[in-house]
């Protein structure tokens, strides 16, 4: 997780420290690039990168709303569900995301 997002999830985790959450789903997504060189020596390709993406702010999150680890639900997609054309640099970073969807434990 790169620093400029995490004000994103210091915010979220804010957000979602009074409420009563039932499960928290996550899924992680790239571009259509080709992983550099770099990343090729830690991943084998975008699915895997997406699924760290997503395991990594769910770690980040169980720990800091102190869940368990059976309310954490998280998957990689890779490039398979881009919110941008990957065209441009900046349809590119929009594709590079993780998709955060609460579920909260119904009232008594």
């Amino acid at each position: 997780l790169k620093p400029e997002g995490m004000s994103g999830v210091e915010d979220l985790i804010a957000e979602l420290r009074e409420e009563k959450i039932e499960r928290i789903e996550l899924v992680g997504n790239t571009d259509n690039q080709r992983l550099s060189v770099r990343c090729l020596k830690i991943y084998k390709d975008n699915y895997a990168l997406s699924d760290d993406r997503a395991k990594t702010l769910g770690d980040l999150l169980a720990g800091a709303l102190d869940l368990k680890p059976e309310q954490i639900t998280t998957v990689g997609r890779g490039p398979d569900n881009p919110v941008a054309s990957n065209s441009t640099p900046e349809g590119m970073a929009r594709n590079r995301r993780s998709e955060v969807k609460v579920f909260l434990k119904p009232e008594e």
